[in-house]
């Protein structure tokens, strides 16, 4: 686009000026610049100083070459490039990192990581051999048009984490350096003493850091499994830990920036300060679409799936419950060991009503009576079923 360097270069003039521009009507953040294929429909830029203004048709007054200089962009540290909205993607897995002595993406999306800083070593992992983050190293993914997350996406990624108090945040993913007004478009962090993570979110004018109140929980020296959900047309970020969902939070700005920043695995900015990831990671997943409750669960008993074979589950109520209308109650599902033993599996596994119109089940196992009639609810876990027969009187 013609105008493109001339703004770039007057916003690569805010070292010496100060300057507000806006593009097609949106209020650029400070070095913040365009890339080549950004549509240009209107501009003004306006110099707070002298109160000047700029705007298209006067464009031509100016020799485009007086503008574009190359020192000035080998001298500035260009913190983040909006990247021009893309095409829909297909859903897909758009990386996948197994850590299996090498950083390889097993997505065919040809997302490998490099090591950034650092040293990268490996160790008996929760699914094979996994990665060791020390607290100063770190992975970087060369930016990838596959890596636009700006409609919707899943993180999901098993973590042992070793206890620090150096390392209060720990950095999962971030997709570009930056704080602030500067964030990265998603950058998932790990609170330092407990078990929940937290999603931060970014778009031209709008962020915030979305999580669940913890529990006090603490895990370390544990592996466990962190997934987070993003969609913009439900306007909701979903958080699970080990495939059980614990909770959502709402995003209620619409579709996230793109940038041609890399991407980084356990390095990342919070509050301005440089944060590093100390401990374990394996299995580390990437889709650009929000995986269901179902498909999350899938993740966790496939990783699992040696670890603990249910032979058979009950439930409770058993078979049959009587209920009266606009009443509820919960079903509890336990799975039982190949050696006998017995574990609550309420939260993992999957249920379905034969008649929404007389009763709703939700994802943990909540039953809600709506209407006089009968109707069954399977419970599922894997291959294992159990159907509850319900009357509502």
């Amino acid at each position: 686009m013609k105008y493109r360097n001339f703004i770039n270069s007057l916003i690569k003039s805010t070292a010496i000026f100060l300057v507000t521009v806006l593009v097609n009507g949106i209020l650029l953040p400070p070095s913040i610049i365009l890339a080549e294929n950004t549509e240009i429909v209107s501009y003004e830029i306006t110099d707070e100083d002298s109160e000047d203004e700029y705007k298209e048709d006067e464009y031509d007054e100016y020799n485009e070459d007086e503008y574009d200089n190359d020192e000035f962009e080998e001298e500035l540290q260009v913190d983040s490039i909006i990247k021009e909205k893309g095409t829909k993607q297909e859903k897909m897995l758009v990386a996948h990192y197994k850590f299996e002595e090498n950083l390889i993406d097993s997505s065919n999306n040809k997302n490998n990581g490099n090591i950034a800083h650092g040293e990268i070593t490996y160790e008996n992992g929760k699914n094979g051999i996994a990665a060791k983050f020390d607290g100063e190293s770190y992975i970087e993914v060369r930016d990838n048009d596959s890596l636009n997350l700006d409609e919707a996406f899943t993180i999901s990624v098993w973590v042992n984490k070793v206890e620090d108090e150096d390392y209060g945040y720990s950095p999962i993913i971030a997709k570009g350096i930056g704080s602030d007004e500067l964030s990265p478009p998603y950058s998932l962090y790990h609170d330092g003493t407990l078990v929940y993570p937290f999603l931060d979110l970014h778009n031209i004018d709008e962020w915030d850091s979305l999580y669940i109140e913890d529990n006090g929980e603490e895990r370390y020296n544990q592996w466990y499994l962190v997934t987070v959900t993003f969609d913009s047309k439900t306007k909701k970020v979903d958080f699970y830990i080990d495939g059980a969902f614990i909770g959502y939070r709402s995003w209620k700005y619409g579709s996230l920036y793109n940038t041609d920043q890399s991407l980084y695995i356990g390095f990342g900015e919070f509050s301005g300060e440089q944060e590093f990831y100390i401990g374990l990671m394996d299995d580390l997943r990437i889709y650009n679409y929000a995986l269901t409750d179902k498909e999350i669960k899938d993740i966790y008993k496939d990783v699992t799936a040696e670890d603990k074979v249910y032979t058979s589950i009950s439930i409770t109520p058993n078979k049959m419950a009587i209920i009266k209308k606009d009443g509820s109650f919960n079903v509890n599902v336990t799975g039982v060991l190949k050696d006998g033993k017995k574990e609550n599996i309420t939260k993992l596994a999957s249920y379905k009503s034969s008649d929404t119109k007389i009763v709703t089940v939700s994802k943990e196992g909540k039953i809600i009576a709506l209407k006089k009639g009968k109707a069954n609810v399977t419970v599922s876990y894997g291959k294992l079923k159990k159907v509850l027969n319900i009357t509502v009187k």
